[in-house]
């Protein structure tokens, strides 16, 4: 019997027409929250991970529900991705369906740019429009925006850390995605150069199943139904001392869906 891991998580990635002719380019999508540090805040990149819960069945049921939560279910609710990283793990083809212990890889496939937007959009209404994050839980609220992060400069990053290199990007480059600590120490110990990371950061392709190519299953990002909108509506407003006390931030993003919504 597989000892359940401590906190589980997903990290989805979906794949883009390249510059070339037939040529695909990867991106990763992630989370954006506040880290605490010497007492001050930061915005820091995660995955959509977090804590098991006592009644959380196994590490693909935990990495189905935190993942469903912290991303606003912008791409899939919790039954339907815990469905799907089951088929992923039994068809993965020999590759291995974890980035790490409990960082299940998420194939969303071959996406549009319109596609990419949609599921950010998804994201920021439900998070600030004042309707919805009113009623959303602790959990749900922890990510403050989502972001995607194109899979070369990862690699380029990273690939150079974990070798005790420097990285092959500027600073520049990569100061608007700060990672999280355990994230970052996380991809700084990987090996870039063969598996599942490799084949999605320099092949542009995966040996893990898409698992959007049902015609049903892709109304997910296009239409944003899972749950709907109507769905979280229908949960009670909560009041709370941080909504009563207006912070620089939740001004930012309020902003940004009164232009957007």
């Amino acid at each position: 019997m597989t000892m359940q891991s401590p906190a589980a998580g997903v990290l989805p990635f979906c794949f883009v027409d390249g510059p070339g002719p037939s040529t695909k380019e990867a991106y990763f999508l992630m989370g954006s929250q506040s880290n605490s540090l010497h007492g001050k805040s930061t915005a820091v990149l995660n995955c959509f991970w977090g804590y098991s819960d006592a009644d959380d069945r196994d590490d693909v049921h935990t990495a189905a529900r935190e993942g469903g939560e912290e991303s606003l279910y912008c791409f899939g609710d919790v039954p339907e991705l815990e469905q799907v990283l089951r088929h992923t793990e039994e068809h993965s083809k020999g590759m291995s369906a974890q980035l790490f212990r409990g960082c299940f890889l998420l194939n969303l496939g071959h996406l549009s740019q319109l596609q990419m937007d949609c599921m950010v959009r998804t994201f920021l209404h439900r998070r600030w429009s004042p309707e919805l994050s009113s009623r959303l839980t602790h959990c749900e609220k922890e990510m403050f925006e989502v972001r995607w992060v194109r899979a070369t400069d990862l690699y380029r990053h990273y690939g150079a850390l974990s070798r005790g290199l420097n990285s092959e990007l500027d600073a520049e480059t990569t100061r608007d995605w700060k990672l999280r600590g355990a994230f970052h120490m996380q991809l700084v110990s990987m090996n870039w150069r063969k598996g599942a990371l490799h084949e999605i950061c320099c092949e542009g392709r995966s040996s893990l199943p898409s698992v959007w190519q049902r015609s049903a299953t892709g109304k997910i990002y296009l239409s944003g139904e899972s749950p709907s909108d109507r769905e979280l509506m229908a949960r009670p407003a909560k009041t709370s001392r941080w909504r009563k006390k207006a912070t620089t931030k939740h001004h930012h993003f309020a902003a940004i869906h009164a232009q957007l919504f």
